[in-house]
């Protein structure tokens, strides 16, 4: 997952450069959530692997309803049938490490000050692999669901302010081969808070 650390490191350039929001209801702001991942095998995976724990970290720019995402996913599997990652051979109960990492664009279909529905479609590298066996990573694409919803405060909330939103998502990942033996798409559901911070959009209609 190394290429997830120049995606995250350009979105964190972005975030300190985003544009002036001393002017009021420009729509732009900073997210940045954290949280606990669940990958769920079916298909291949599912006669290959078995479910695994993880976590999910993200940090992104707002601008209005849309959102922009840099995000990772790792997580660690057991395998329950053998097979082969990469030409190295995996036996029964070999754990193995990966997960997802990338990027995605929302756009907000429910929009309040305690509510948010977006969904998204985004690009990243998925794949699992023995530890110290060479990482095989392929290329694949992403569509989900996100669901936000907090308190509002005198902060704020998710049309503008600040707040702490818990987050519900659903990532699918898009089938590749990532052995002989897997030829499969991948399901994530993560749970977890954010920071939220966003100047007030509320006049704008877009």
């Amino acid at each position: 997952m190394g290429k997830i650390k120049y995606i995250s490191l350009s979105v964190l350039i972005l975030c300190c450069f985003y544009p002036n929001t001393s002017s009021a209801q420009n729509g732009w702001g900073f997210i940045w959530n954290f949280g606990y991942s669940q990958f769920i095998p079916f298909n291949d995976f599912s006669r290959y692997m078995r479910g695994g724990a993880g976590m999910e970290v993200e940090m992104g720019i707002i601008y209005r309803k849309f959102e922009f995402c840099a995000f990772t996913s790792p997580h660690s599997v057991k395998a329950q049938k053998e097979f082969t990652s990469n030409n190295h051979p995996i036996a029964v109960n070999d754990k193995l490490e990966g997960g997802m990492a990338g990027f995605y664009v929302s756009y907000a279909v429910v929009y309040k000050d305690y509510l948010k529905a977006s969904p998204l479609v985004g690009v990243g590298w998925s794949g699992f692999s023995k530890k110290d066996t060479p990482e095989k990573n392929l290329f694949t694409g992403t569509v989900g669901l996100q669901i936000k919803s907090t308190f509002v405060t005198s902060l704020g909330g998710l049309t503008g302010g600040l707040c702490v939103p818990l987050y519900l998502k659903y990532n699918y990942c898009f089938p590749r081969k990532y052995s002989n033996e897997i030829n499969s798409g991948m399901h994530f559901i993560s749970i977890g808070l954010g920071l939220y911070i966003k100047d007030d959009d509320k006049k704008v209609v877009f």
